[in-house]
Parts: C-alpha cells; structure tokens; sequence
C-alpha cells in the first residue's frame, strides 16, 4: 500500500467494496480523487453491477452529473435535511424547467417580441430567456409566431436543466427573490429595528441628552451586531470566542430569517428563531422605552 499513488489506493479501496457483489451497497463519493477515465470506468461499473446482479446502490456524491447519468432515484440534503426526492428527470421538470434564449438585433425588438410570448420570462437587453416545459417541441411554433409578427429572433439557444439548477434553485444559492416572503421579512426587521430605537431612545433619556445622543447610541449598539450577525466579516470563518458572541446576537438569527424569506423558505426553522428574536429585541425595548418615558413626565 505504502508503494501506491494516492489514485491507485483510492481505486483499490473501490475494488475492495465492489468485489463482494453485494445485495445492499453503500458508495461514499467513490468518484472523489479519480482522473476523468476511471470516474467513467468508474460508474460504467456501477450501472453494470446493478444490471447484472440487481444491486442496490446507495451512492453519495457531489458530482451532479454523476447522479443524472446513473440514478433511479435522487435524494437532495441541504444543511442534513432532505429538500427534495424524485427521479432526475420530475426533479428537473419540477424545479427548473426548459429554458429558451431568444437574440434580436434591437432592444426595441425584443420588447415587442417579449408582449406577445404567454411564457414566463426575463428581459436583459436584446436578449430574452423564456422558461417553458417541453423547450424543444415549442421552439419552432414559437420561432414561427415571432417571424409573422414581425420580430424574428436572430439568434436561438435551448438550454436543458441540470441537477446543479435543481440544487442551486432548491438550496437558495442562486437567489430568487419572493415577494410574499420578502414582504415578511422586511416586517420582522422591522419589528427588530423599532426595539433597537426603543432601547437606544431609553438610553438617550436616561443620559438627559436626547439631541444628538440617541443616533450615537443607536450606532454604538448597531454595528457591533452587524459585525457579529455575519454580515461585515464571514464570522464562521472566524476564531471560537467571535463565533460564541454571534450566537448570542440576536441580529445574527434575524438575518438568518431575512435570507430564508426573502429566497421563500417561510417554514425554515431559521425563520422562526429569527421572528422570536426580533419580537423579543422590540417588545424588550418598547418596554423599556415606555418606562423611561413615564419615568421622564
């Protein structure tokens, strides 16, 4: 073993879990560490060892194309929790869908052309992306609808989903904007920066200096959470006693809950931890608030 290459170990440790042909196979990222040839060599074995002796593979990877080419079924985990379960072909219908780039010489054609396309779609310049089903079946009638109006496309591209559009749209990582999540979202920050004004507002009274001391306070307190909730410096990247801090920021799990609403996760348990902070930072400080002001009369 000592005289092997790392790539050489690594396909006897292959060898050593396939030999046996067993009923129930487990397979941790296999493909991890292999040149192009022996990753297809590699998975030509596996549908071969699943035809052959009616194999039950369970195979994990972060080679999506590797779960499109040769999986029955595919199990998304994002953060440990299953996000989605289906064949790759649902999974791609499903969540992402055909896509058609359309060019046109003018901007002013592509307006024209992008009023009359009963299609979802996105408008950049000369060029339009319309997300339909079934792409390459509509293509032509829809090539042939814009010729007769006048508008014809001069350039034409179908772009067919892949596992990876599958992941990025399912996780948030290519981000969507959603309008009732966002909506809500803006209501908890809300709720949040009314207690951190409550709470600054308190400090300022008891100070007996509201003019100017109530903004330098609210500053004071704010930045030291921004900096801490992640969003001025990757915190986890940090050292264990900044990470300790964040997680007793309570703006740190409020922009948890922005970032899962905002992409539509309403149900994420981010989001809920984040409303309880920012509902006990505003009830917090709007108490304190209303007792410095009657302590003040």
């Amino acid at each position: 073993m000592s005289t092997l290459s790392g790539g050489q170990r690594r396909r006897l440790d292959i060898a050593m879990g396939l030999i046996h042909a067993a009923a129930l196979l487990f397979l941790d990222e296999p493909s991890t560490g292999l040149d192009p040839q022996n990753r297809a060599n590699l998975q030509e074995h596996i549908v071969e060892l699943r035809k052959r002796h009616d194999t039950t593979i369970v195979l994990t990877t972060h080679y999506l194309d590797e779960a499109d080419s040769m999986a029955e079924r595919v199990i998304v985990i994002d953060h440990g929790r299953i996000i989605a379960d289906d064949t790759p072909a649902r999974l791609k219908t499903k969540h992402v869908g055909d896509r058609i780039v359309l060019g046109f010489d003018h901007e002013v054609d592509a307006a024209a052309a992008a009023s009359g396309i009963p299609h979802p779609l996105y408008r950049h310049g000369t060029r339009l992306t319309i997300s339909v089903p079934g792409a390459p079946r509509l293509l032509p009638d829809l090539l042939e609808d814009l010729r007769a109006a006048g508008v014809p496309a001069t350039e034409v591209e179908v772009r067919r989903p892949t596992l990876d559009d599958v992941f990025l749209k399912l996780t948030g990582r290519s981000f969507e904007l959603h309008l009732g999540g966002a909506l809500l979202g803006l209501a908890v920050l809300c709720v949040f920066c009314l207690g951190l004004g409550a709470l600054s507002y308190t400090l300022a009274l008891a100070a007996k200096n509201q003019e100017w001391l109530f903004w330098t306070v609210q500053q004071t307190l704010l930045f030291p959470l921004l900096l801490l909730a992640g969003m001025l410096l990757p915190v986890l990247a940090g050292p264990g006693w900044l990470q300790a801090l964040s997680k007793w920021n309570p703006l740190t799990y409020v922009v948890d809950a922005e970032r899962a609403l905002f992409a539509g996760d309403v149900r994420a348990s981010t989001t809920v931890t984040g409303a309880v902070a920012a509902a006990g930072v505003g009830a917090l400080g709007l108490l304190a608030g209303v007792r410095a002001m009657k302590r003040s009369d």
